[in-house]
């Protein structure tokens, strides 16, 4: 079995990074204010949702954080994803990532190929992997990636393990992030739905419940245009296997800092079970006799609810 699958957690402050450490997180990405955005951000993300602020408020603040993950041996991603950047914020798009890299952040997650060149033109060395917005669904695409200094790549959430195992036959050294728990709808970076999450006359666009009637019979609440189920957990193993190098988890909105940090330990429990040889079952039954969390949250949320991602579901069944 390969080295160790690595554990990626979302982070917005720093006691959030503090509780996804406590965690047992190996890596830990964040999103910082930048530019003269009123409710965006260079990360790609909104600067708030829900009344929650998502992006780590100043530079100052980033380099807390920084600190904290460097003592304790997590790595630290700066998330500067943001689909296009209009040529007159080039200058300021750049200036932000060097203020960031100067402080200590230990990778770039970029979801353009023309951001890339110029991270590299303007001479930053950081190591950059290719966001899920850049799209790649194959491996001459990955290969490309990687002949412009990419080193990890962010796959497509409709992604299956055949074709994730294919992915990293034809390109071993290219390391292959997975989303395992929760993440975008459909064709994430090639949707053309309207999305907000501050907006509820817009909404979560493909991700979004759906009423329908249609001849006469009425479907209520269904997710017709959302094609991506959220965890990935019980596949761990088949990940391993396949070639995955890190699993993500999404949530940097998420409203309380401790909750999240329990997410991400579900998965390094489960990861460790894996590693030590014990069944799928055998670790969810330890899950099940000494965490509450994971019998009031995670079971009905995502096993009772069939929201798995790598199984036979009415949602994997509709990737097409």
């Amino acid at each position: 079995m390969p080295s160790k699958i690595k554990i990626l957690a979302p982070s917005r402050n720093l006691l959030m990074t503090q509780k996804q450490i406590e965690a047992g997180a190996d890596e830990v990405y964040f999103g910082v204010e930048s530019g003269d955005f009123k409710v965006y951000s260079f990360s790609g993300r909104y600067k708030s949702m829900n009344g929650v602020k998502v992006q780590i408020a100043s530079y100052e603040e980033l380099k807390e954080n920084l600190d904290i993950c460097h003592e304790n041996g997590v790595s630290c991603q700066l998330a500067a994803n943001m689909h296009y950047i209009p040529e007159e914020l080039n200058g300021e798009y750049l200036e932000h990532i060097k203020a960031c890299v100067s402080l200590g952040v230990d990778q770039l997650i970029v979801s353009n190929i023309s951001l890339i060149a110029e991270i590299r033109k303007s001479g930053i060395d950081t190591p950059i992997l290719a966001g899920s917005f850049t799209f790649m669904p194959n491996s001459e695409m990955v290969k490309y990636l990687e002949s412009i200094g990419v080193f990890r790549v962010v796959l497509p959430h409709a992604m299956r393990l055949n074709e994730i195992a294919g992915i990293k036959a034809a390109c071993p050294n290219v390391e292959l992030e997975i989303f395992a728990l929760i993440g975008g709808g459909n064709n994430c970076g090639r949707c053309l739905m309207f999305h907000s999450p501050v907006r509820k006359d817009i909404g979560p666009g493909c991700r979004a419940l759906y009423d329908v009637n249609y001849g006469g019979v009425e479907y209520t609440g269904k997710r017709f245009l959302d094609a991506a189920a959220d965890c990935a957990l019980c596949s761990m193993k088949d990940l391993i296997d396949a070639g995955a190098d890190a699993l993500k988890i999404v949530g940097r909105e998420s409203k309380n800092e401790a909750i999240s940090a329990k997410f991400t330990n579900i998965f390094v429990r489960f990861r460790e079970g894996v590693y030590a040889g014990k069944s799928t079952a055998e670790i969810k039954k330890d899950l099940a006799a000494d965490t509450l969390f994971w019998n009031m949250n995670w079971l009905p949320r995502f096993c009772e609810d069939n929201r798995c991602k790598f199984h036979k579901t009415e949602v994997t069944e509709s990737y097409i």
